[in-house]
């Protein structure tokens, strides 16, 4: 991991969260996360997003999301034509596509406090390490944004 300062991405500061979240809370409670509809993981990817999105509004379209992990109607017959089209098990939920410090780009992968990588996910880790971009297991609503936050102004995670 660099430790150099990246000037180049200071331009991305971040926004007070009492700017745009006074009508919620900044984490989401144990009840509304439990009571959100979604598994868990995506629960907490939403939320994530969502603050990404509120903190820099400049790089929204730079956050994707790998639909990989989309549930599909007949798996056995789409997944081989989406892999055609470049799907890879193992994607991490997310990419942040700007370069920062030493790294091309974070890839961001979303688990609960007890998920655990499946082996294709530990080989696109691996993968993506070795290319010289940035990678990282996140647990957490604040976890999520001290990583990107470090990231984005510092070149590190």
């Amino acid at each position: 991991m660099s430790k150099t300062p990246n000037h180049r991405y200071n331009r991305f500061r971040t926004v007070s969260p009492d700017v745009w979240c006074s009508d919620r809370p900044a984490l989401l409670s144990v009840d509304q996360f439990n009571a959100s509809g979604y598994g868990k993981e995506d629960a907490l990817q939403i939320e994530c997003v969502k603050w990404f999105k509120k903190q820099y509004p400049e790089l929204e379209l730079l956050l994707v999301h790998n639909l990989n992990g989309a549930e599909l109607v007949n798996r056995e017959k789409q997944w081989p034509h989406l892999v055609k089209l470049g799907a890879v098990a193992g994607s991490p939920d997310l990419t942040l596509k700007v370069p920062s410090g030493d790294f091309g780009c974070l890839e961001i992968e979303v688990k609960t406090r007890k998920g655990k990588q499946r082996p294709g996910q530990r080989r696109v880790e691996l993968a993506t390490v070795k290319a010289g971009n940035a990678y990282v297991i996140v647990r957490s609503q604040a976890e999520f944004e001290r990583v990107v936050t470090g990231y984005l102004e510092n070149g590190v995670y």
